[in-house]
């Protein structure tokens, strides 16, 4: 996923360090069940091999990573999904780190943002059609209220 990213950092003029969390990129494991061929029953049977692996753990690492590097300049910590937030934790563990600025990637966000204006703009459609509707209904009613005054007038 982060693969692009120090390339096109560097070429923006800043250095840039991907962190492999526990259980991620290189240190990432896979039980035997999962590799070629697959037994999807071995492999439903057995533990996750993350099993273990906490939150504070991640956060552990990424502020150990913080702490050095700050020393070199302003840290920029950019994450998505469980990488969001462990730099969340990251900032609340290290808020003395002045130069530190934390920043989420936030394409997820912007994603669910334009569902949800789309489903907005969808509910007042219907809303909208909804009304109309109901205009039509009361329309009805009173004609229909009308034709019964007319009829009863013809007794």
């Amino acid at each position: 996923m982060w693969a692009p990213d120090p390339a096109r950092t560097a070429l923006l003029g800043h250095r840039s360090f991907a962190v492999d969390r526990p259980g991620h990129g290189f240190d990432a494991q896979y039980p035997a069940a999962y590799q070629a061929p697959q037994d999807l029953e071995a492999w439903a049977a057995e533990p996750s091999t993350l099993v273990g692996v906490t939150l504070q753990d991640n956060v552990d690492i990424v502020v150990d990573i913080v702490r050095q590097a700050v020393e070199h300049g302003p840290v920029v910590l950019v994450g998505a999904s469980l990488g969001g937030t462990t730099i969340t934790g990251v900032g609340n563990t290290v808020p003395d780190l002045e130069p530190t600025r934390l920043h989420l990637r936030t394409e997820g966000v912007e994603r669910a943002a334009r569902r949800i204006a789309e489903e907005q703009q969808r509910m007042a459609t219907l809303y909208a059609e909804l009304g109309k509707a109901a205009e039509r209904l009361k329309r009805a009613e009173d004609d229909l209220a009308a034709t019964q005054t007319e009829l009863s007038a013809l007794d």
